[in-house]
């Protein structure tokens, strides 16, 4: 059986292809909104579009944002006040000062979705760089999970400050590939 997928979705992602210059990448304003601070984009104004009612703001991808998580996200608009893991803040606060001791140290923290992991292991994060302890982040993410070394791999270039700047462009663009996103 052959598949094709049509719709208004499929019709503006073909001409949003034929719109962008080879090897750019262009999005809609819905899609730029979605992605805010994930992906650094440009604004290129309006445009009239087949199909589309209205001018349609279309956008051009320039690169990798600063967020890797939804907490990059929270953090821009701003966290509420951090209350009630006393128990835990201490538990985290004996393992450093065991650290500091020279009794090596590893710390799992488990708990159900949304009850708040990610903002405790902020804060520590920040009481740790307050006491000039280097601190090297790596970070699970759900569509990573095919690639089980992709945290080794993230963890391996914090601690070697290993950054898209400090990669070869040439080598960069040929893992490339053309996508569009609407």
């Amino acid at each position: 059986m052959d598949y094709t997928a049509k719709g208004h979705t499929v019709g503006l992602a073909a001409r949003m292809e034929s719109l962008a210059a080879p090897n750019r990448v262009y999005l809609t304003e819905h899609t730029a909104a979605l992605v805010d601070g994930y992906l650094d984009v440009r604004d290129l104004g309006a445009f009239e579009i087949k199909g589309v009612r209205r001018p349609l703001h279309v956008y051009e991808l320039e690169g990798v944002g600063k967020f890797r998580s939804r907490l990059d996200a929270s953090r821009r608009r701003g966290f509420s006040r951090f209350v009630g893991r006393e128990r835990e803040m201490e538990d985290l606060e004996r393992a450093i000062e065991q650290v500091a001791d020279r009794q090596g140290q590893a710390v799992g923290i488990a708990a159900e979705a949304g009850s708040g992991k990610s903002r405790l292991c902020y804060e520590f994060a920040e009481r740790c760089r307050a006491r000039d302890i280097d601190v090297i982040e790596a970070h699970c993410v759900p569509h990573g999970h095919l690639i089980p070394f992709l945290p080794i791999l993230e963890l391996l270039r914090g601690f070697f400050k290993i950054t898209d700047a400090t990669v070869c462009p040439t080598c960069l663009s040929s893992w490339a590939s053309p996508i569009q996103i609407i």
